[in-house]
């Protein structure tokens, strides 16, 4: 019903959405709904957003950082998670099949080949999920990374496990994947070279925080003040 011509066109438009919705939750909405934009210009200034960190300050390393290692260190070892949830679905349904008699190989409920095919066959591969997910460990690493360095290993790692699990799994656990053209890695790429800019933007703003990195702090003070008596 959109209208793309090929199976990469389309599955390329669901790897970019599905990258800009996770990233979007995981890495800016942990940031907009804990910031204070109380002294900001408009339009924030009308939203209703009021909490206590104006910027990258101790309280939010004690208390929103460790939140987000957290996300990308369970995010690094979901596909792990993956494989033991969903494999061990699809064991249970086969065993269920079988009559709990899984040493039989000839032993089946299903009536027709289709059906035997659905319950003994595994899952199709979505390789634009794979793509999506390791876009959003990239570009939120790089994103906070300059400041919570423990997110580049932790992206690591995940990328890491995806690689093993995924190999493993179609060899053993997937359906034979389609054959898709190199758009979907094209796009991949293009996203993945943007991934410095967001570091080069938040690590000037982060690393501008005195009080943090320099244990010096710049107390404003006006002419006009009241003095403290």
């Amino acid at each position: 019903m959109v209208g793309f011509q090929t199976k990469s066109e389309q599955v390329s438009l669901i790897m970019r959405s599905i990258f800009w919705t996770t990233f979007i939750n995981t890495g800016i909405i942990v940031l907009m709904t804990n910031a204070n934009f109380q002294n900001a210009p408009f339009p924030f200034n009308l939203a209703p957003m009021r909490s206590q960190y104006p910027d990258f300050n101790d309280t939010w390393y004690e208390n929103i950082a460790p939140q987000l290692t957290q996300t990308m260190f369970i995010a690094a070892i979901y596909p792990y998670l993956e494989i033991i949830i969903f494999g061990g679905i699809m064991k249970l349904k086969v065993a269920l099949d079988k009559s709990c008699r899984c040493c039989d190989k000839t032993k089946t409920k299903a009536t027709t080949t289709q059906l035997f095919v659905n319950v003994h066959a595994g899952p199709e591969y979505m390789m634009h999920f794979k793509y999506s997910s390791i876009l959003t460990q990239v570009y939120v690493s790089f994103m906070y990374g300059l400041f919570i360095p423990i997110l580049f290993p932790i992206a690591a790692f995940g990328i890491l496990n995806m690689y093993i699990v995924e190999k493993g799994g179609l060899l053993w656990y997937y359906r034979r994947p389609p054959m898709y053209d190199d758009m979907l890695q094209r796009y991949a790429l293009q996203y993945m070279k943007y991934a410095p800019v967001t570091m080069f933007i938040f690590g000037y703003w982060a690393h501008g925080n005195t009080g943090i990195f320099f244990n010096k702090v710049d107390v404003t003070t006006h002419y006009n003040d009241v003095p403290n008596p």
